[in-house]
Parts: C-alpha cells; structure tokens; sequence
C-alpha cells in the first residue's frame, strides 16, 4: 500500500511538472532547490487571513533576490519559502496563525522594509502538496483615565479597536461642587472628547477641572467708618462687625459663597477718638474655599474710624494752617480737628490760609465758597484742594518742591481774585486760573479754545488748538496732552494718538464725536537747576457731528383740475373728465360736432363765465388759479335746412353784415353773443326777415321752434 502511494504521488508530481514548462526553463523564477534527490514540484495553496491583513510568500532565487509565489503555483520540496505578514491599520497577527500543513513556521529576522511587513517567517516545502495559513485578529487598544481627584462614571469604555462605533467619552464628577469638567487632554495636550470609528492607538486621557470664578462681592468695607459719639474698641469693633459681617461672592456659575469678616483694631495702635483722628481697624475675610478662583477680589482691607467732626468755619481776619486731612490750628495754635472742608461765609475773610501737608502724604482739602486773601503751600507732602461754589484764593504762593492741584468739585463756580505764584508744581483742573507768575517772573497765560468744533465733512476732521504757548524771549518747554471725556464713567482718558495727523505740537484732530481738553505742562528750570512745573487745563471743548447741508426740497407746485363735460351729439379733445393743470399754466380743448348735430351753435361757459374759441376753434383757459368746470350747451339734432331742399323750410343766413331769416311760420328769434348775452330778441313774421344794426362777430340764432344756427356778421 505504501509504494502505491508513492507511485500515485510520483505521477502527480510528474504530470504537474509536464504542465508547467515554463516554470522548468526558467532559471531566474525557478523554484528548483538543491537538495539531494528525488526532487518534485508540488501544488502550493496560500491561505489568505478572512480580514485585516495580507500573506505575501517568497522564494529566493539565485541572484539573491525574491520571487514572489502565488497560490496554486508549485514549489520543489526541500525549497525555502518564506512568508510575510501585512496587517492593516489597527489587526496584528495572530500569534501561531502561520502555518504549512497545520505545522509551525520557523521565524525569521525582519529587515525594515517599506511594504508594511510586521512579521516573516519560513518553511522548507515538504514533498507534499502544502497549503499555508495566517489569521490576522483586531488590536484592542486600551484607555487609561487619569480622573484628576474626580471619580470615573462606572462602565466607562477601557478599550476600543479600529472597527469601534464612535463613542463620546465619559464625564468624570468631583466632590467639590465649585469644580466643573472641561474636558480630557491625552498626552499631548489635545483635547479628546470622542473616539472616531477608524481610530488606533492607546489613549491615556487626563481630566480637565475649571475653577469658579467670582463674579461679584457684596458686603466689602467701605474706607472710612464714622461714629457720633465716644465707642471703646470693643464697641466699635462690635458695631464694625454688625455692619459688615461678611462678603458674599456669587460665581460664574451663580454659586453663592458667604466669607465671615473678622475684626480688630491695627496692631500697635491705640484708640483715639479726638474729633476727626482716624483710627485704623483692620478687617480679614474668610479664605475662599478651594475650586475657586479669586478673580483679584480684595479680601482684606483697613477702615478709618473716627469721631465725626465739623468742618472749619474760618473766623474773620483770622489765619488758619492745616497740617493733616483732619488737623488744623486757628489763630492760637491749638490743635483742632475737621473734617476736611472749610465752609466760607459771606462777608468773612481769611488773611492767610497756610496749608503744609507731612511728607509723602496726598492731603485734599474741600473749600466751599471760600474767600483767603493769601494762600500758602508749603508742606513737604502734596496738596488737593477741592473747589465748590466761587472761591477766591488771593495771592497763591507754591514754595519750591510743593505741589498743589485744583480739582473741581461739585457745582464748581468761579475762581476769582486769584493769582497763583508758582515755584514747585502746580496743576490746575479746574481751568479757572487765567494766569501764573513763574520763576524769572514769566507769565503763563491761559488761552481758551472755541467752546464747540464740527466735523467738517464726511471725510474731514474737527481740530482743535490750545493756544497756550510760550511767552516770546522765554526758556521753557511746553507739552500738550489731550483727554477725552467717558460720559458713562465720568472721568477723563488720555484720547488716542494722532501724531500723524497734527500739523503743530498744540493741536489735535479726529473724528470721534465727544468733549475734549488738553493739558498743557509748562517746565522751567531755574540757574541753580531746580524744575518748575506748571500744568493748566483747557476748558471742555465739544466736538460735534459733521451735519450735511440741507438742500431744501423743491417745491411742489400747486395742481387744479378742469373738468369737460360729457356730451351728446359733439366730443372734445382731450376726452370729457377732470384734467391736471399746474397752477398758472392755461389749458385748451377743441370741440367737434357730430355730423347729426353740426349746425349746432355750441355755448361755452367756465364757472359761468362764456369761453370764445380761436380762428383755428380751439377753446383756451389762461392762468388757471382754481378748480374749473367747463360746461358745454346748445347741442342740438340738426333739423331740415336748405330752402332748396325743402318748401317753405326755415333759412338763417348772414349777407352784407345783415341777418336774414325765413320761416314759414311766425316766430321770436334770439340773437346771442358768444358771450352768452341776448343783444337781439324780435318776433318775425312769416316769410322773409331782414335784421340790421348786429355788430361783426359770431352769433347764435335761436329761433322759437326750437331751430338754431351760428352765423357769422362780416
């Protein structure tokens, strides 16, 4: 039995071989191996993976390189064959898939190579016909979460392959409710929020936390605290705590977060209730609690208490110093306390208002119509004084390295009988000082601009021009800063840069719609070197919208209308109806008698008035200054003429500037104007009538058996 098995396969192979010549004669693809004898062809099947990947099989041929070898080809057994593994995006081998016959592949070393190639393996061909086999199966990639202190919903998707439906990945949650979820970042800080069918690779995915930001604080301290009467520590902080216990914040999100306010009076300092000594309490806000974001709100602070105090209300002829906001001596010397405004009477002058603030403090000062006859600064620290009602400050002296600023208060007045000499740093906002004596006795004066600048044109720009410039002959630099008004928060800004449009230093120019002023800084530096700086501001001006000229409307003129009747037996032009007629133009009509109606002699009347055609029959209306109504009469059926035609018929006919007339019968004949006026009625015999003494013209005969006839006296 054994030997007739190798006989049938000896034939098989033998048959095989005579099949294939081509294979035979050609020694750059042969499969021919060198190994010892009886060598055969046998049938060589490739079995491909059902998906995913591709099975490439090779032979080495003499010259070293590969044949490839497809499935039903035969290979000589003892032959190397050698087999690469293709998968596509996202399988991978299965690992033992590649086999001959059932029978493990040996595995080779794989060179790179640019063919996708991940595995190779080998086999000697057995003398058998041999069929090999590869599966490729489906790479499970894996997802790795990173939470980030949050928890991970139960069931979320650990792993996905390439074939994967899309998914949206899942929403982690966090004890702290101020916390949100933003998203997961992978490693390389892309956001990922799904996982496309189609995708490959591991993920490993970090949780991303938002913080709540605040977005409003109520509750916040105010600076200053005042009481009215003697409170120890304990009692003021009692009351500070009642009064603002806490800041509530609301977020972002609309969370509200209430923060407890603790109290005490500043270390190291002791409780004065002297009238209008400040007090300094400090105040310290509870932490805010974690996951959120404290968006540069202040949560501490320190508020001023003190004993309220009235203000100064200066004695006649009297001087009066100021040391401190609230600290000033009258005529004595004695310390006294206020708070921070002088109240002016009528009729009251202060010889000499000295104010000399401390070092490195800003002192502001309110004056209500105020009247010093002399006014000094001469402190070491800044002074501020606040202008209301009309002021006069007398003679104003600023010592060297002294600063005073004017500033507006509410309803701010006249600044009268002042004259500032300036020797430090003065600055005037409230652009009521008209002149300033510098060193060296230079006069700065105030120059005012236009009160209000339109924009010229579409295109154009409004300028305006402070005219405050340096006095002929003098060392001194001047420099011009333009603001502009916010209306809606009411303060002043630095307006934007227009240097390329400015055609001097002291102008400036835009199209922006709005309240403008400048402020223009005057610096002198003195032989010993010392500066002097002066700033004055210019009123508001208003720059106004361009307006384009109004190019007033066309009249239009008045319209009338003339109405033509409709008629019977006749027809005008243009047809019957109401016409429009510009007021002051004319208007014509003809009139056309049907050949039934022809030797009618037509009446025409405007408003009553008879209307005359032309030689050519037209009918004119002139200077029409109303509504007409043309009315249109004497339009009768002809009846029979023509003596010749008819015996004893009627005749009307003029002849050598007379009227002639026959009728049968006796009648009264009507002579009428054009007019409409009746210049001749007479009763005429039967038979022939003659009547003279008829002017030239047309007119209408109408007899009383209802005949008519225009005739025409020459």
């Amino acid at each position: 039995m054994r030997t007739f098995r190798y006989i049938l396969s000896l034939l098989a192979a033998t048959l095989a071989l005579l099949a294939q010549p081509a294979m035979a004669q050609a020694p750059e693809t042969s499969t021919k191996a060198q190994p010892s004898d009886p060598v055969f062809p046998y049938l060589l099947t490739i079995q491909q993976p059902a998906e995913g990947a591709t099975l490439d099989v090779m032979i080495m041929n003499a010259a070293g390189t590969y044949t490839a070898v497809s499935s039903g080809q035969t290979v000589y057994n003892g032959t190397k064959v050698d087999l690469f593994f293709v998968p596509q995006e996202g399988y991978q081998l299965t690992v033992g898939s590649i086999t001959y016959n059932g029978n493990a592949t040996t595995a080779e070393t794989l060179a790179p190579n640019d063919k996708g190639y991940t595995a190779q393996r080998s086999f000697t061909m057995p003398a058998q016909p041999t069929t090999v086999t590869a599966e490729a199966e489906l790479i499970r990639y894996t997802i790795t979460y990173d939470p980030n202190g949050g928890t991970l919903p139960q069931g979320s998707p650990t792993q996905y392959t390439v074939v994967s439906d899309e998914f949206t990945l899942p929403t982690p949650t966090h004890a702290n409710t101020y916390l949100s979820f933003e998203g997961w970042k992978d490693t390389d800080g892309n956001t990922v929020a799904t996982v496309a069918k189609g995708s490959t690779g591991d993920l490993s995915l970090t949780a991303q936390w938002k913080e709540s930001e605040l977005a409003e604080a109520v509750g916040q301290p105010t600076e200053t605290r005042i009481v009215t009467t003697i409170m120890t520590a304990d009692e003021i902080l009692a009351d500070l705590a009642a009064t603002w216990p806490k800041l509530t914040f609301t977020t972002d999100r609309g969370d509200v977060i209430d923060s407890p306010i603790s109290w005490k009076l500043k270390d190291g300092a002791t409780l004065d209730l002297t009238p209008g000594k400040k007090n300094p309490f400090i105040w310290t806000a509870t932490p805010l609690p974690d996951g959120v974001k404290g968006n540069g709100y202040v949560m501490n602070g320190t508020t001023q208490v003190y004993l309220e105090a009235s203000p100064i209300t200066p004695a006649d002829n009297g001087e009066i110093t100021i040391t401190d906001e609230n600290k000033f001596q009258q005529d004595d010397g004695t310390d006294n306390y206020f708070n921070g405004e002088i109240n002016g009477e009528k009729g009251k002058t202060i010889n000499k208002l000295t104010l000399t603030p401390p070092a490195d403090t800003d002192m502001t000062i309110k004056l209500n119509e105020v009247t010093s006859a002399a006014t000094l600064i001469n402190g070491t620290g800044k002074t501020n004084l606040t202008l209301s009602g009309t002021n006069s400050l007398g003679a104003v002296t600023i010592e060297p390295g002294n600063e005073l600023t004017l500033t507006p208060g509410e309803n701010a007045g006249d600044l009268v009988n002042t004259a500032v000499t300036n020797n430090g740093h003065f600055t005037d906002l409230t652009a009521r000082v008209p002149t300033v004596t510098l060193p060296g006795n230079i006069t700065l004066e105030r120059v005012d601009p236009a009160a209000s600048t339109p924009i010229p044109s579409t295109d154009g720009y409004a300028e305006l021009k402070a005219g405050i410039t340096a006095p002929e002959g003098t060392q001194m630099n001047l420099t011009y800063q333009w603001e502009t008004f916010n209306a809606q928060a009411g303060t002043w800004s630095t307006a934007p840069d227009d240097s390329q449009l400015r055609n001097a230093s002291n102008t400036y120019r835009t199209r922006t719609v709005g309240q403008y002023r400048c402020l223009v800084t005057a610096t002198v530096t003195g032989d010993g070197g010392t500066t002097t700086t002066t700033t004055l501001t210019t009123p508001p001006v208003a720059v106004t919208p361009y307006v384009p000229p109004v190019t007033p409307p066309t009249p239009q003129p008045a319209t009338y209308t003339v109405t033509l009747p409709a008629l019977v037996g006749a027809s005008t032009t243009p047809a019957a109806g109401a016409h429009t007629v510009t007021e002051g133009d004319g208007f014509s009509f003809t009139l056309t008698l049907d050949a039934d109606y022809d030797q009618s002699v037509p009446v025409v009347t405007v408003n009553g008035n008879a209307l005359t055609p032309d030689a050519s029959g037209k009918y004119t209306i002139a200077d029409i200054s109303a509504n007409l109504t043309v009315a249109i009469t004497g339009i009768v059926r002809n009846t029979t003429t023509g003596i010749e035609q008819v015996e004893n018929a009627t005749l009307i006919r003029a002849e050598s500037g007379a009227l002639l007339i026959r009728t049968p019968v006796s009648v009264t004949a009507q002579v009428i104007a054009l007019t409409g006026n009746v210049v001749r009625t007479v009763r005429l015999p039967a038979g022939d009538s003659r009547v003279d003494g008829l002017a030239s013209g047309i007119y209408i005969v109408r007899l009383s058996n209802e005949i008519t006839k225009k005739v025409i006296i020459r």
